[in-house]
């Protein structure tokens, strides 16, 4: 039977579409970052430096259709769609949840499907081949587009060691093209460690509790802001070449944590920032790095 896992929270919309201050496409004849990358970035709140900030609401559902495995020299590869449904938000008050998700504190919508396959190439190192295409409109009139991915991730784990360190790469290509015509695209890549190890002797459900540490870094390609908007916070250009990330969660070794109808591989808190700490993101974490 296919097993739908869920995925709810406080959206990090990277460049969304905020109607106070707008965010478009980057090109060279002076376009804007495009709203619509937002639906590929993670789940939290981020900060421009000058104070201004971005929120969104997400839900992401999981259909596990196979486990990858290698089962005596067997290699099974393991296939999963998702589907990620993004909305951004112009506020966001815990005091008001109903007002969170009022329609009209909606400023963009999209709705991205994707497939991923696991490779296990060893019994320590994996191939994630990633594709997901949708589509995102801005409310109120705005413009619409659709919204893709390619990508390919790594992940590498060491000998058997008490924090059982991994090691994650990724290379992915982002684009957008609008009804319009116009289009865009950015190249992040990621590399990142990621270790485990026991929550002291907590428990949860009789379940041994874990922490799972990591740290990563982005570097990217042709990605800016060049906004009016931005130049109210006192620049005239915004370059994002790359970002850091430091996070800690908590999860069960072979169980996902579950509430009513939700399920989560884990949960924790990430922090993310430039090298000169001009963007800031406080971010929640619901997968490992390979998986999200």
């Amino acid at each position: 039977m296919m097993r739908v896992v869920c995925q709810f929270g406080l959206v990090v919309t990277l460049i969304a579409a905020l109607e106070a201050v707008p965010v478009y496409a980057q090109s060279n004849d002076g376009d804007y970052v495009h709203w619509a990358y937002s639906a590929f970035f993670g789940t939290g709140w981020y900060a421009i430096d000058g104070g201004e900030t971005a929120f969104a609401m997400s839900y992401g559902s999981r259909w596990p259709l196979r486990e990858a495995a290698l089962d005596d020299g067997r290699r099974n590869i393991g296939v999963e769609l998702k589907l990620l449904i993004s909305g951004s938000v112009h506020e966001v008050d815990l005091n008001d949840i109903p007002g969170i998700v009022d329609i009209d504190n909606v400023s963009a919508l999209s709705v991205v499907p994707g497939i991923e396959l696991e490779i296990p190439v060893s019994e320590r190192w994996s191939l994630k081949p990633i594709v997901h295409v949708g589509w995102g409109s801005q409310l109120g009139g705005g413009s619409s587009s659709w919204i893709y991915w390619l990508g390919l991730k790594s992940r590498f784990e060491f000998p058997d060691t008490r924090a059982r360190w991994t090691l994650v790469n990724s290379l992915y290509y982002v684009g957008y093209t609008s009804e319009t015509g116009s289009s865009g695209a950015i190249t992040p890549f990621m590399t990142g460690v990621e270790a485990r190890q026991r929550f002291g002797e907590l428990t949860l459900g009789g379940d041994p509790l874990y922490l799972r540490w990591h740290a990563a870094y982005t570097r990217y390609a042709d990605f800016e802001y060049a906004d009016d908007a931005v130049r109210v916070l006192g620049r005239t250009q915004t370059n994002i070449d790359d970002d850091w990330e430091l996070g800690v969660a908590l999860h069960k070794a072979d169980k996902p944590l579950e509430l009513w109808f939700l399920h989560w591989d884990q949960i924790g808190l990430a922090y993310r920032f430039n090298d000169d700490h001009s963007i800031r993101a406080l971010t929640i974490t619901f997968r490992a790095l390979f998986d999200r």
